[in-house]
């Protein structure tokens, strides 16, 4: 993450990491090239980039000061609903060097088109229903063949064949 060109990056990020069922943390991360990331702890993409920007704070804070915790919105567990957190008491860490927070590329999402009018999609599910169709009487045909086959007459019995002999000799 430390890059050389710090112009950009002259922003402060606050952090909230996002942990179902549980108040929410935050942690402010000076520089950085954006002002806020959401960070969920409930799937592997969030976890990566938690500890990717716990080891950047590691790394790259300030000598002589310590990496705080994140602080929690809420002092009360049972009571979700206001915020207890005032903006001044959310722990800050600077960075130094040429060391800052990137921002994320966002997600691909992959937008699906309609291609086909209903026409066309009329006329191959039409076509498909027709060979099902021929198949199926195919293999009914093949089934009446099978049955109207003679049996053998004399069937074979199991074990070895016995030895003919000739008597005249």
């Amino acid at each position: 993450m430390p890059v050389t060109e710090t112009k950009e990056a002259t922003k402060t990020c606050l952090i909230t990491l996002v942990e179902p069922g549980s108040s929410d943390k935050v942690i402010r991360l000076h520089p950085a090239q954006h002002e806020s990331e959401k960070i969920w702890l409930d799937n592997a993409r969030g976890i990566e980039r938690w500890n990717a920007i716990k080891r950047l704070m590691q790394n790259h804070a300030v000598r002589g000061t310590a990496v705080p915790d994140p602080a929690s919105w809420h002092s009360n567990p049972k009571d979700l609903r206001t915020p207890d957190l005032k903006h001044e008491d959310i722990p800050l860490v600077r960075l130094e060097g040429d060391a800052f927070l990137e921002k994320l590329p966002d997600e691909e999402r992959v937008a699906f088109t309609q291609k086909n009018s209903n026409a066309e999609v009329n006329k191959r599910m039409d076509h498909l229903e027709n060979m099902v169709g021929s198949l199926a009487q195919s293999i009914s045909h093949l089934t009446q063949a099978i049955q109207n086959q003679p049996k053998p007459e004399a069937a074979r019995k199991p074990g070895r064949p016995k030895k003919e002999t000739n008597e005249g000799e």
